[in-house]
């Protein structure tokens, strides 16, 4: 059984309750796909797989042109919610309190955006993208989820950790929800031979192309994940 919507079914959660009689459960699949879901396949198919079939590669592309059309309603996840607002404000006035149901169902919705964004970045580049769900946080999604919410009465942040299929590392994504900034990093591995200049000047070099605008900030080892103070001018910039 196969249901469409524009709704993105969380992990652990299914999205429709559907009760099957136990002595054919082994026969029975269920399957429920987001129109996002629906529009990143085909257009996997029609721009970096390809379809031998001439019919069938010409319905594929009007199917994705309907499905990316404004008026046709099926565009998946838009929004987050009606506890969006309320959270926002409630971490600007520093009255978000741990065990908030709003604050769980922020990070609900911040996974089924997550969740889209791999959709699209996928698409486009033609390559797997994926969640990160890291061992260490558990492999519950309710409990993880869970932690989330607590992290974000506590710091008002969300976080999102995306694997790209070929890219050098993860890419972490950081919301914060305090400044309205949204940060992206990604970790490389450095070399195991050589010299810290010889891998800064190649990693430059790798950076050619990058906005004039882009800055490059080298941390030190054991100081990462602390945030330097003004008077601290020792901090390598």
């Amino acid at each position: 059984m196969v249901t469409l919507s524009n709704d993105v079914a969380l992990e652990g959660t299914p999205l429709i309750d559907v009760k099957i009689d136990g002595r054919r459960a082994h026969k029975a699949a269920l399957w429920h796909l987001s129109w996002a879901e629906v529009a990143h396949q085909a257009q996997m198919l029609i721009h970096h797989e390809g379809v031998g079939n001439v019919a069938h590669a010409w319905l594929l592309q009007e199917l994705l042109y309907y499905l990316q059309h404004e008026n046709s309603g099926c565009h998946g996840f838009q929004n987050m919610g009606p506890a969006w607002m309320p959270v926002r404000q409630s971490i600007d006035e520093e009255t978000l309190c741990q065990g908030d149901r709003r604050a769980l169902d922020v990070v609900e919705n911040w996974e089924r955006l997550t969740r889209q964004v791999c959709l699209r970045l996928g698409g486009e580049l033609g390559q797997k993208v994926l969640p990160v769900q890291r061992v260490r946080r558990g492999t519950d999604p309710r409990s993880r989820r869970a932690d989330l919410a607590e992290r974000l009465c506590r710091d008002g942040r969300l976080y999102a950790e995306l694997r790209i299929e070929g890219a050098p590392g993860i890419l972490a994504i950081t919301a914060d929800l305090r400044t309205s900034k949204l940060r992206t990093s990604i970790e490389i591995p450095f070399p195991a031979h050589g010299y810290p200049l010889t891998w800064a000047k190649r990693l430059v070099r790798q950076l050619s192309e990058a906005p004039a605008d882009l800055n490059i900030e080298t941390l030190i080892e054991g100081l990462r994940g602390t945030v330097p103070s003004s008077s601290d001018a020792a901090c390598p910039c």
